[in-house]
């Protein structure tokens, strides 16, 4: 289901206060939460730019950013599966990304349609919460 990267561009990060510059313009063709529901948070998230594959996450307000296909057998847990977040939050695929910032401990995806998808760690429930505005 899901290709080994043959990435453009590996990128890594680990940081409280970044930007992804290497991904402004590009299109964004789907973004995946790992859980049971976005309703009940994600434990990280994918998102695919250009047919490469990234994974990331918040832990104490700290962005952790990879180069990294989806792999079911090390990212699902039996009660777990991947949850198509364009789709679940009425986001168009194939979005040209704006911006991506992580500051606060808040991580905000721009889209060139004015969307905006926000994602922040809910530390009570050890989950990621994602929203659209």
């Amino acid at each position: 289901m899901y290709h080994t990267n043959k990435c453009f561009m590996e990128i890594l990060r680990q940081s409280d206060d970044t930007t992804i510059p290497e991904l402004f313009g590009r299109r964004a063709s789907r973004m995946l939460g790992v859980g049971r529901s976005l309703v009940a948070g994600a434990c990280f998230l994918y998102l695919n730019v250009d047919k490469s594959w990234y994974r990331f996450f918040i832990d104490c307000r700290i962005l952790f950013w990879v180069t990294s296909a989806p792999d079911r057998e090390d990212d699902l847990a039996d009660d777990e599966e991947y949850v198509d977040v364009f789709d679940e939050l009425g986001v168009a695929p194939q979005q040209v990304i704006r911006s991506i910032e992580m500051k606060n401990g808040i991580l905000e995806f721009q889209f060139d349609n004015c969307s905006k998808i926000v994602i922040f760690k809910d530390e009570d429930a050890g989950v990621m919460r994602v929203k659209c505005t």
